[in-house]
C-alpha cells in the first residue's frame, strides 16, 4: 500500500456519534517466537487499516532499558461500538488468530474504552 492510498484510508473514515471504540489487546509471546508472531501480526494490521470500520490499528513491542521484550500491544480504534464484532468475522483476522494462537505464552486479554 502507498503511502497515498494510506492517507486516502485515514482521511475517509467516518467516526460514528458518540466517539471511538477503543480496544487494547495485551499479548505475551513465548520467548524465541516473537519474529514469527510479528511476521503474521503485521499482515493482519496491513489489512485491517483498509477495514472502513476501522479508524487507527497500532501495533507496539515492549521495550525496557533498550531490550524488546516478548509483550506486544494491539490499540485498535473503531468508528463504532460494532467494529470489533465486524472485524473478527474478517478472513485475515481469522487467520491470524489461527497463526498466533499457538506463540502465545498465555491467552491474550483485552481491555476496552469508549471516547
Amino acid at each position: 500500500i502507498s503511502d497515498s492510498q494510506l492517507d486516502d484510508i485515514i482521511h475517509s473514515k467516518e467516526i460514528a456519534v458518540g466517539g471511538l471504540q477503543a480496544v487494547v489487546v495485551n499479548i505475551e509471546v513465548i520467548r524465541g517466537r516473537e519474529e514469527e508472531f510479528i511476521a503474521y501480526t503485521l499482515q493482519n494490521c496491513q489489512q485491517s487499516i483498509k477495514e472502513s470500520g476501522i479508524h487507527r490499528f497500532d501495533f507496539m513491542r515492549e521495550q525496557i532499558n533498550g531490550c524488546f521484550t516478548n509483550r506486544f500491544k494491539l490499540v485498535e480504534m473503531y468508528n463504532n461500538p460494532a467494529g470489533p464484532q465486524k472485524h473478527k468475522q474478517t478472513p485475515h483476522y481469522t487467520a491470524w488468530a489461527s497463526q498466533v494462537g499457538g506463540l502465545m505464552q498465555k491467552p491474550r486479554e483485552s481491555e476496552w474504552f469508549q471516547s
